[in-house]
């Protein structure tokens, strides 16, 4: 394996456990907010919390796919 492979996947790693702690995080202040009748504020960053994660979990599967992808060549 080279040291720009193993560099890669170091980093998918430690984006998918930041991804899953913050995945924790996101599901907790869920509960919270299912449990009280907050204001406005609470859904809106929920809202915008939920969309990063997503947005981070597609880029951690792309750079995925092109790992299997560039493996597949070799």
């Amino acid at each position: 394996m080279s040291t720009q492979s193993s560099a890669v996947e170091s980093m998918v790693v430690a984006a998918l456990k930041d991804l899953f702690a913050d995945e924790s995080a996101v599901r907790s202040q869920l509960d919270q907010l299912r449990a009280s009748q907050g204001g406005s504020a609470k859904p809106r960053t929920l809202f915008k919390r939920v969309k990063d994660l997503d947005s981070r979990a597609r880029r951690v599967e792309r750079l995925l796919d092109a790992m299997v992808d560039r493996s597949e060549i070799c």
